[in-house]
């Protein structure tokens, strides 16, 4: 059974050096960032100040992780030390990855693509302008009432439409 995941409570910016420090003597440590944007593009811890480590208690002594430089405590309940379950990293992973990559465009410029089943949209169709601000926000054009109107909607309300790309708006094909 693999050992339990411990909080780890550090001095104020001082997570990515106490990560450093401890993974050199080969403990497993995770600090989950913030996924970059458009706006954010240096990396942010999730959880300032706060990491998780666990590592097994015969290879290394519990003082030598108390001892870490930058290392304020071991988080504790009493005298209880505060246990992560595996299924609650592997969730905080799961979430952070399902952000994705802001820079990662799932559709081109000038592509069409459809409103999905259960959006007040479904099944219309629109032409892929480019992405927002907002790294799940995709800028696209829909024609109403016979002219092409800017409309902001979320990546993940699209799906491409199988074709030929759209000639319209001074967008050319990509074949």
């Amino acid at each position: 059974m693999a050992e339990p995941w411990y909080v780890l409570f550090t001095k104020p910016l001082k997570e990515r050096a106490v990560y450093d420090r401890l993974a050199k003597q080969g403990v497993e440590v995770y600090l989950p960032f913030y996924p970059l944007t458009a706006s954010r593009r240096a990396p942010r811890p999730l959880f300032p100040r706060y990491l998780f480590a666990r590592w097994e208690f015969e290879a290394l002594a519990l003082d030598a992780i108390r001892w870490t430089p930058g290392l304020v405590s071991i988080l504790r309940f009493g005298e209880e030390y505060a246990r992560v379950p595996e299924e609650i990293i592997a969730h905080i992973q799961r979430r952070i990855a399902e952000c994705g990559d802001p820079h990662q465009v799932p559709f081109q410029a000038g592509q069409r693509v459809r409103f999905q089943e259960g959006h007040p949209l479904a099944n219309l169709e629109a032409i892929f302008e480019r992405p927002c601000s907002d790294a799940k926000r995709a800028c696209v054009l829909l024609e109403i009432l016979g002219r092409l109107t800017r409309c902001e909607v979320e990546f993940s309300a699209l799906e491409p439409v199988e074709g030929p790309a759209v000639w319209r708006v001074g967008y050319a094909s990509q074949n």
